[in-house]
């Protein structure tokens, strides 16, 4: 399970909370400080939660884990092009790339 900080909200109380993943993905939900309340967590609405975040196993930061990116990201496996760019920056030659990976209007190796 990859972390990174989400921002909730307790409906009951309105109590804001950063937590390290999302409300839903843990076992035991975490309680409430103020009113003590396992349920009713919900994550707020900001412009940087929206930002539709990817979690593939595409693009490789420190120690070569995932992380949360775009799927604009060049190498992202949702880009059009990303399979193909994580196998040119892994050092793999564009002829032992298979030819459906390549982008388009590529049709003879370079």
């Amino acid at each position: 399970m990859t972390t990174y900080s989400v921002r909730c909200r307790h409906d009951a109380c309105r109590h804001r909370r950063v937590t390290s993943t999302h409300p839903d993905e843990y076992k035991v939900v975490p309680r409430c400080p103020v009113c003590g309340n396992r349920k009713g967590w919900r994550i707020e609405q900001r412009a940087y939660n929206k930002r539709g975040l990817c979690r593939c196993d595409g693009p490789m930061g420190r120690g070569n884990e995932p992380f949360p990116h775009r799927t604009t990201h060049p190498l992202c496996e949702h880009h059009p092009h990303g399979i193909y760019n994580q196998a040119r920056a892994r050092g793999v030659a564009h002829d032992d790339i298979p030819p459906e990976y390549w982008p388009k209007g590529e049709l003879h190796a370079n």
